[in-house]
């Protein structure tokens, strides 16, 4: 019995970005204004690549893209979301004269 070869991240580019291409009006991208489609798209595209060891032959790729791409993109919501917090609360501080730009 030969065991299958796991294919390589560059051979099966194109089937990823198809099914990046294919989220893309299901997205509200709107959370992430600073961002366009191109700039997630590179993203994900680098996440699936550094994921690419824990991709299982025997399992099929494109549901486990998908579970990558939307865990993905909550997360650039959730960096974008723990940003303003931040930013928000140090303009409160600033206000409040709990701290002072030197």
């Amino acid at each position: 019995m030969s065991r299958r070869k796991k294919p390589k991240f560059e051979d099966l580019i194109e089937q990823i970005d198809l099914e990046i291409k294919k989220r893309k009006s299901k997205w509200n991208l709107t959370a992430l204004s600073w961002m366009d489609f191109d700039d997630v798209s590179q993203i994900l595209r680098i996440h699936i690549f550094k994921k690419w060891h824990l991709y299982d032959i025997k399992k099929p790729l494109n549901p486990w893209i998908n579970r990558i791409i939307s865990n993905q993109i909550k997360n650039l919501i959730r960096i974008k979301n723990v940003k303003k917090s931040i930013i928000q609360k140090v303009k409160k501080m600033l206000n409040d004269g709990d701290i002072e730009i030197l």
